[in-house]
């Protein structure tokens, strides 16, 4: 089975980036679309590990920085409120405990 034609569905907000819609077909046989995403993810680096390695570092150091930055809040009795992003919010609660 093979994709056979893609279609990009914007999230309500647009910074949170869009989701593809896939279609697949038994024959091997794709639109332009499919070929112009694949261009473009590649432009981006998204075929090779290196994109995915860095961008994991990035994500660990972020999570330190925000880890600190809530423990220094909390040793300073200072209040964090999570509003309107609930998941979000649940997120940033483990990362600090």
């Amino acid at each position: 089975m093979e994709i056979y034609d893609v279609q990009k569905t914007q999230c309500m907000q647009e910074r949170l980036g869009y989701s593809l819609k896939k279609i697949y077909q038994m024959i091997k046989k794709t639109t332009s679309r499919v070929k112009k995403i694949i261009i473009n993810e590649r432009a981006q680096g998204f075929d090779k590990f290196k994109t995915f390695s860095n961008f994991g570092n990035r994500v660990s150091r972020n999570k330190t920085e925000l880890r600190r930055l809530l423990l220094s809040l909390k040793q300073k009795n200072k209040t964090v409120v999570g509003y309107g992003a609930s998941g979000r919010a649940r997120c940033y609660q483990i990362i600090a405990s």
